[in-house]
């Protein structure tokens, strides 16, 4: 059977060129999220199918893409390696929670999954505790999860919320800004 006139009618080699256009730029990127998750497998020491679900989860477009002020606070290096270090979104599909969960709930079940959040934070990262206690002055706060980041040499401090974000949260957590490490 023959097709006369196919190859050589343009409204069909204009779409034969856009969708091989087209393709070739999907094989590109897909290319590129493979290269930097094989990358992080081998900094991280992913399993096979840790670096598949960090491919599957956009490990690639969100890796250094929140929103922060690190550049106005922190010297250059550091700044830029915070940045890195930090995703948007993160990805907790391992939760087994409903929407309206607590917060109390939501700390539970990331404990539950620790070696899950770790993955999902990145590297560097070291679980110190949960509700851990600290003291500013004369007042005693609990710190929701506290972390340690040996990359950056700092603490990072989570405040667990499960509704977006309002200015008051981050007058909570301001007091513990100014402890230092003992």
């Amino acid at each position: 059977m023959t097709f006369p006139g196919l190859f050589t009618n343009p409204l069909l080699m204009t779409l034969s060129n856009t969708l091989s256009v087209d393709y070739q730029n999907f094989l590109k990127e897909l290319k590129q999220q493979i290269r930097q998750a094989q990358l992080r497998a081998g900094e991280n020491g992913w399993s096979r199918n840790v670096m598949v679900h960090q491919i599957e989860s956009g490990l690639y477009h969100r890796q250094g893409q929140a929103m922060t002020n690190f550049p106005e606070t922190l010297p250059a290096p550091q700044s830029e390696l915070a940045q890195q270090l930090l995703k948007d979104p993160y990805t907790f599909d391992f939760l087994t929670i409903e929407e309206k969960a607590k917060e109390r709930e939501l700390e539970k079940n990331l404990l539950l999954h620790l070696r899950d959040f770790l993955i999902e934070l990145g590297r560097g990262f070291a679980f110190l505790g949960s509700q851990y206690p600290v003291t500013v002055g004369q007042k005693d706060y609990a710190i929701d999860l506290l972390f340690y980041n040996v990359r950056l040499h700092c603490y990072i401090v989570i405040e667990l919320k499960m509704d977006e974000f309002k200015q008051e949260y981050a007058g909570k957590i301001h007091p513990v800004r100014y402890l230092k490490a003992a």
